[in-house]
């Protein structure tokens, strides 16, 4: 499952690396200012949980939604629910989310 989620974000167009031996996916994000990098991890109940992802290096930005463990807040889970049967497009809905709050930050929007 981890693998046809790689394969779906490149097909997508996201510049990204499969770890096989992880079980993550490293991902590059580009911003005007930046380049990013991502890890997106699978937690334990995947894909009835959003995938996660981590920065890697916040190059001195100041991200609102973030956790101490570098993790990005990028969903409400009380206010909304993954669906399982569309868990390739929701990953790619989260790092949608990840590069719009980069930018964000980047653009002290938030």
């Amino acid at each position: 499952m981890h693998k046809d989620v790689y394969e779906y974000l490149v097909e997508s167009g996201i510049s990204c690396e499969y770890m096989e031996k992880e079980k993550q996916i490293k991902i590059f994000i580009q911003t005007e200012g930046n380049q990013y990098e991502l890890r997106m991890k699978f937690p334990q109940y995947y894909p009835y949980e959003f995938p996660e992802i981590y920065i890697e290096d916040q190059k001195e930005l100041c991200i609102p939604h973030l956790y101490t463990d570098n993790k990005l807040c990028l969903y409400d889970t009380n206010e909304v629910l993954p669906n399982p049967e569309r868990y390739r497009e929701e990953a790619l809905e989260s790092v949608r989310r990840a590069k719009d709050l980069l930018v964000s930050s980047e653009n002290k929007k938030i």
